[in-house]
C-alpha cells in the first residue's frame, strides 16, 4: 500500500544545537501522511534527527491517527 504526505504541510518543530558535541544539531520535523488518494486515516508523524557533520540519522520516531476533530488543525481537506 502507498503512503504519501501532503505536500506544504511539512513543518520543522525545533532545531537544537548539541553543547556538548561541537557541530551536532538535532531537527525535529512533522508531517501529515494518508493512504491511498489522499484518504483516511490521516497520521501525524514527528520525526527526530541528529545530524553531525555529514552524518544524518534518525533518533526518535513518533505517530498517531489524527481524529477528524482535529482535521482543521492540520488543513486536511
Amino acid at each position: 500500500m502507498r503512503v504519501d504526505w501532503f505536500s506544504g504541510s511539512e513543518r520543522v518543530l525545533d532545531i537544537e544545537q548539541d553543547d556538548v558535541k561541537k557541530g551536532s544539531i538535532t531537527v525535529k520535523v512533522r508531517v501529515v501522511s494518508y493512504q491511498g488518494p489522499h484518504n483516511p486515516p490521516y497520521i501525524e508523524e514527528i520525526i527526530t534527527f541528529r545530524i553531525n557533520k555529514y552524518i544524518i540519522k534518525p533518533i526518535d520516531y513518533y505517530n498517531r491517527i489524527i481524529p477528524e476533530n482535529e482535521w482543521k488543525n492540520f488543513n486536511i481537506p
